[in-house]
C-alpha cells in the first residue's frame, strides 16, 4: 500500500511552444489515469492526448486489459495534442493508408488468441502483414495445412509426390469455385440461359449480322422507366448498343429487381447523351418489339401531350468551389496546370489570395464569422424555432454573451445572428461595403473572369438561363425541410447550392461572386457536418412532388455518390480546357440530355423556359 502511494516527479515535454514542466504522479499508475491527470493539470483535451514514454505510444487498453506503468524519479514523458479530425462524412472512406496496413485483433477474439497475438506482436515483433496472414486463416485451414505437410513425406515415400501436388491443386480449385449470383452471366455461354454471351464477344455470327443488317434498336426511347439501375441492366443496354436484340419487358424486369449502380449509371448517361439523344441519329426500329417505337429527335403526339400536361420544373443542386466559382484551384495552381503552361500559375495564386482576404474581411465585419465560426449550421433557418422574433434594431451583439456552452439560450442568440445575416444577404453587399472596397471587389472579379476565360460570367449566365431569366426579388423565409407550394415558383426552375464549406463563408462567396440574384439564402446549404446526402434528402423533402425533377452538378465524388443514391442525374464539371462540362461550355442542351436519360423525355425547352 505504501508503494502504491509513493509519489514521483516526472518531466513533461509538451510538443509545441509550451516549455517543459514537472508533474507529481503516483509511481505506479494506469495509462488512462495518467492521461486524465495530465489533461486536468494542463487543461488539455483528454481525448486528443497522445503519450509517448521510452519510445512507445501508450495505449489505454492492451488486449482488453488496462496496463499499469511504473515511473522513477526524473523520468520524461512526451505529450502531443492531436488535431481535431474533420467531419465524419469527410473522414469516411479516406482513412490513412498506414492504418489499413496495421492489424488489430477483434475484441470478440478468445483469451487464448489475444494472448498469442500479444506474444507475437509485442515480444517477437512480427510484422503486421505476417500477423494478418496468421490470424486470418481459420483453425480448420491450419489443421488442413498441417495435415498436408504430414502426409507429403508419406506420398513422396510411395512415389506419389506429383499426383499428391496435382490433387492438391484440383482440390483448391474445386473448393473455391463459389456460386454465381442470380442473373450473373458466366464467361462461358454454354452455362447461360439461351447460350447468352458476354457483351462485346466477337464471333462470326455477330460479324455476319452486323454486315448484313446493321444493328437493331428494339427500344422505345421515350419510355418513362428506362433507368440505369444495375450492371446487369447496363449489360442489356450495352448489348443493345452492340447490336443484340432485347425487349422492353427485359428492361422492366431488370429495373424492378435491381438497385442503382453509380458507375453504370454515369456510363449510360454519357453514352446516351452523345449517341441516343442526338438530333441527327437515324435509328432502325424493330417492329416486333411490342411497343410504339420512336426515332431519335422525334416525338409522338401522345408524348407531346403528356409533356405539356406535366409542366415539370427542375431543381438544380449545385456544388460551389470549382463548379460555379474557381478558388481552390487558383490557390493550389491546379487550374493553371491544366493548361500546360499557357496560364501564369503565380498570377492565379495571387488572384486566389485576393479572394481569400476579401471573403474573410466581409465575413468578419458584416456576417459575425468570428463569433459563429465554431457553430456551423447546415442552413440559416436551422435554428428558426429558437428565434422569438425580438426586435434587433438596438440589440448589441458584442455584449450578449454568446459562446459556449451551446445550449438553448445561446442557440437563440445564434438565431438572431442568422436573421441579420439573411437580411444582409437579401440587401446585397452594395448597401454595406464602402466605395473603396466595392472598387477592389469589382476589379478582382473582372481580373478573375479574364484569367479564367469568362468562367464566372458564363456560370452566372447559365444560372440565369436555368431560372428562365427571372431574378430573385424579395426573398421570403422558407424552412429547408418544408414542402414548397408549386404556385410559388410556377414558371421558374430552382437553383440550390450545397457546399462542403462552412455556411457563413459560403453565403459571402455567393454575394461576392454575384450568384445571389439566382440563389436565395434559404437555398444555400452547408454539408460540412451532415454530408451532402443528408442535404439532398432535405431538398427532396422540401420541394417534393411528382412534378419535380432534380439534377446535381459538381466536381466532387461526394455529390456524385449522393446523386446516385437519390437516383438523380449528375453532371460532372471538368476544369480541363476543351471539355463541354465546364464554363464556358455547359449548355441547356447538355443539361436536358442528362435529365431526359433519367426521367424519360425532354420536358425542358432548350432556351431554359418552363413549359
Amino acid at each position: 500500500m505504501e508503494e502504491e502511494k509513493e509519489q514521483v516527479e516526472i518531466n513533461l515535454k509538451i510538443i509545441g511552444p509550451s516549455p517543459p514542466s514537472r508533474l507529481r504522479i503516483p509511481s505506479q499508475i494506469k495509462v488512462h489515469d495518467l492521461r486524465k491527470l495530465i489533461a486536468a493539470d494542463r487543461r488539455l483535451p483528454e481525448e486528443h492526448l497522445k503519450l509517448v514514454w521510452r519510445g512507445q505510444v501508450l495505449q489505454d487498453k492492451s488486449n482488453g486489459d488496462h496496463p499499469s506503468l511504473r515511473f522513477n524519479q526524473g523520468d520524461s514523458l512526451i505529450v502531443a495534442v492531436t488535431p481535431k479530425p474533420p467531419a465524419k462524412h469527410i473522414r469516411d472512406g479516406y482513412e490513412d493508408d498506414d492504418d489499413d496496413l496495421k492489424f488489430h485483433i477483434p475484441q470478440s477474439a478468445s483469451w487464448l488468441k489475444r494472448k498469442l497475438f500479444s506474444f507475437l506482436h509485442d515480444k517477437l515483433r512480427l510484422p503486421d502483414m505476417l500477423l494478418m496472414a496468421i490470424f486470418s486463416i481459420s483453425p480448420k485451414a491450419w489443421a488442413g495445412l498441417i495435415l498436408w505437410f504430414i502426409l507429403a513425406p508419406v506420398a513422396s515415400r510411395w512415389g506419389l509426390g506429383p499426383l499428391y501436388v496435382l490433387g492438391t491443386g484440383f482440390a483448391i480449385i474445386l473448393l473455391n469455385l463459389g456460386q454465381r449470383q442470380y442473373g450473373e452471366i458466366s464467361a462461358y455461354s454454354i452455362f447461360n440461359d439461351d447460350f447468352r454471351e458476354l457483351p462485346g464477344t466477337l464471333n462470326a455470327d455477330r460479324l455476319d449480322r452486323d454486315i448484313r443488317a446493321g444493328p437493331h434498336i428494339p427500344i422505345d426511347l421515350t419510355a418513362k422507366n428506362i433507368h440505369c439501375y444495375s450492371e446487369e441492366l447496363f449489360v442489356c443496354f450495352y448489348e443493345f448498343m452492340m447490336g443484340d436484340i432485347i425487349s422492353m419487358e427485359q428492361v422492366r424486369n431488370l429495373e424492378r429487381k435491381n438497385k442503382p449502380s453509380f458507375r453504370m449509371c454515369n456510363i449510360l448517361q454519357n453514352w446516351a447523351a452523345n449517341e441516343l439523344l442526338d438530333d441527327t441519329c437515324d435509328a432502325k426500329i424493330d417492329e416486333s418489339s411490342g411497343s410504339t417505337p420512336v426515332i431519335c429527335g422525334q416525338k409522338t403526339e401522345a408524348s407531346a401531350e403528356n409533356t405539356a400536361d406535366q409542366k415539370m420544373k427542375v431543381v438544380y443542386i449545385w456544388d460551389m468551389d470549382e463548379t460555379l466559382i474557381l478558388l481552390k484551384s487558383l490557390l493550389n495552381g491546379t487550374y493553371a496546370a491544366a493548361f500546360n503552361g499557357l496560364k501564369d500559375v503565380q498570377k492565379g495564386i495571387e488572384i486566389g489570395r485576393g479572394w481569400e482576404d476579401l471573403i474573410l474581411r466581409v465575413c468578419d465585419e458584416f456576417f459575425f464569422y468570428q463569433q459563429t465560426e465554431d457553430y456551423n449550421e447546415p442552413f440559416l433557418d436551422a435554428l428558426s424555432e429558437f428565434d422569438d422574433g425580438q426586435d434587433l434594431s438596438d440589440y448589441d451583439f458584442s455584449k450578449d454573451g454568446f459562446g459556449p456552452p451551446y445550449d438553448d439560450p445561446n442557440k437563440r442568440k445564434l438565431s438572431y445572428r442568422h436573421r441579420v445575416i439573411a437580411q444582409n444577404y437579401a440587401q446585397g453587399l452594395h448597401n454595406v461595403l464602402d466605395q473603396e472596397t466595392i472598387k477592389v471587389w469589382n476589379n478582382l472579379y473582372d481580373s478573375t473572369d479574364a484569367y479564367t476565360d469568362r468562367w464566372l460570367s458564363s456560370a452566372r449566365t447559365f444560372l440565369e438561363q436555368l431560372s428562365g431569366g427571372n431574378r430573385i426579388s424579395t426573398p421570403h423565409p422558407v424552412s429547408p425541410v418544408t414542402t414548397v407550394d408549386s404556385t410559388d415558383m410556377k414558371c421558374r426552375n430552382i437553383n440550390v447550392l450545397v457546399t462542403s464549406g462552412s455556411l457563413i463563408p459560403s453565403l459571402v462567396k455567393c454575394l461576392l461572386f454575384r450568384l445571389n440574384d439566382f440563389i436565395s439564402h434559404e437555398n444555400v446549404y452547408s454539408s460540412w457536418e451532415v454530408g451532402k446526402l443528408q442535404c439532398f434528402s432535405w431538398i427532396k423533402e422540401r420541394f417534393g412532388g411528382q412534378s419535380v425533377k432534380y439534377c446535381a452538378i459538381g466536381d466532387g465524388s461526394e455529390e456524385c455518390e449522393a446523386a446516385q443514391t437519390m437516383g438523380w442525374p449528375f453532371i460532372g464539371i471538368d476544369l480541363r480546357p476543351g471539355g463541354s462540362n465546364r464554363f464556358p461550355g455547359l449548355t441547356m442542351k447538355t443539361a436536358n440530355y442528362y435529365l431526359d436519360v433519367i426521367y424519360g423525355g425532354p420536358d425542358v425547352k432548350k432556351d431554359g423556359q418552363c413549359l
